[in-house]
């Protein structure tokens, strides 16, 4: 009886973390691309992110998705915050983990940030801030804050993308794997409460026998890691 009432519960909790959580909240948008007006492309995604603000710096934002192998990209970041102008925005990235855990890659936890400004990041990758609207609940940009799911655009060689918050699925996380578009900044003024809908991923090609074809996969997708973790 009590093995039955334990292996009851054991299935309700998997069926809670299964069902996921609503993630909406205020949020930054930014962007990333080995070029330097910061627009990427189709195949290496046109790291468009969007990231959660206002909540307390151990909040775990994390993302993944896999490529046709079924090897995962896994980051994760913290101390989500913008700086006193609401010009900066700034957090601490950890590579190979979706819960800022202690199992990130050795020397790969890094503390990053965007300004509005196109510049020149790490691993060769330009990036940009976007959006900061939502940085300042009590400046004047405030009312052109919307609130959002957080989401990130992976490239098309990678497959079955999810957002976490605290280890946590994010049901209405906007992940896409579409082709690349010039992305204006954001300018309406009124704050919707319900997020943007969850868009299906598009599937990534079928890689080939041919060990030139395979290899030439596997340097797709280092680059997209690469764009990812910005």
């Amino acid at each position: 009886m009590k093995f039955a009432s334990l292996t009851a519960l054991v299935a309700v909790a998997a069926a809670q973390d299964t069902a996921g959580i609503d993630c909406t909240g205020l949020a930054v948008t930014t962007q990333a691309a080995y070029g330097s007006t910061c627009v990427g492309d189709a195949q290496n995604g046109n790291g468009m992110h969007t990231w959660p603000v206002g909540v307390p710096a151990t909040y775990c934002h994390g993302w993944e998705a896999s490529d046709n192998g079924g090897n995962k990209q896994r980051y994760s970041a913290n101390a989500l915050k913008c700086s006193e102008d609401s010009t900066i925005f700034y957090y601490t990235l950890y590579h190979g983990v979706i819960d800022c855990g202690a199992a990130a890659k050795a020397n790969k936890v890094e503390d990053r940030n965007f300004t509005m400004t196109c510049e020149k990041k790490q691993d060769n990758m330009y990036g940009q801030a976007l959006d900061l609207s939502c940085c300042d609940t009590r400046g004047t940009g405030f009312q052109k804050c919307v609130k959002a799911s957080p989401s990130v655009q992976w490239g098309n060689q990678l497959v079955n993308p999810k957002v976490y918050a605290n280890g946590q699925v994010c049901l209405n996380a906007s992940n896409t794997t579409s082709a690349a578009t010039t992305t204006k900044k954001v300018t309406t003024t009124v704050a919707p409460t319900t997020a943007a809908p969850t868009l299906a991923p598009t599937v990534a090609p079928a890689t080939t026998a041919k060990s030139t074809a395979a290899s030439a996969a596997l340097g797709t997708v280092a680059l997209v890691a690469a764009a990812l973790a910005l």
